[in-house]
């Protein structure tokens, strides 16, 4: 059966809302792939050529990601270490005075660990900012991942779910274009 007054590019953007493809939700990607049985071979390799090279990007733009958020991690954990390595030759240096200096009184003694009491109290507080810093970095990175991740399977399924008019267009566009979709 021959469709006429096929779906042209644009008015399957607009059927969708979108202004670009980079715009594609996963929630919109049935409905394209509904769009598509309403769409001519062409305009269906245009369209996954178009997201083939936004997933590209979006790749690209993980990777870059993925290392300043490494960058972050390493530099924190140089400057806690630090930090920590300080404290813990302040809390020896404490000890060892209060340990070997027999002319202390009480009340000096007791003032060192005073201070060693807040030592280890600014280290717990470093460590529970520390951690809470850490979890925002992680739950940022997990955000960026969970939206590219979306992204790669709304494509997959494009590539995969729509018959025999997604097959050809796929066809279309050469083995090269499937294995960069899966």
């Amino acid at each position: 059966m021959i469709i006429e007054n096929l779906l042209t590019e644009e008015q399957i953007k607009e059927i969708l809302g979108l202004e670009d493809w980079r715009n594609l939700t996963k929630d919109k990607v049935v409905d394209l792939v509904n769009c598509f049985t309403k769409a001519s071979p062409e305009t269906i390799k245009e369209i996954l050529t178009q997201i083939l090279e936004i997933k590209e990007t979006s790749k690209e733009i993980l990777a870059v990601s993925k290392e300043y958020y490494e960058t972050i991690q390493q530099s924190n954990e140089k400057i806690t270490d630090s930090i920590i390595e300080s404290a813990n030759h302040l809390l020896k240096s404490i000890k060892k005075t209060i340990d070997d200096d027999e002319e202390l009184t009480f009340e000096q003694k007791n003032i060192l660990l005073d201070k060693q009491i807040e030592l280890i109290k600014m280290l717990y507080s470093l460590d529970t900012k520390n951690k809470i810093f850490l979890k925002h970095l992680s739950d940022n990175w997990g955000n960026i991942t969970l939206i590219s991740v979306g992204f790669i399977c709304g494509v997959v399924l494009l590539a995969t779910g729509n018959g025999k008019v997604l097959i050809d267009s796929i066809k279309n566009i050469g083995k090269e274009g499937i294995k960069k979709a899966l």
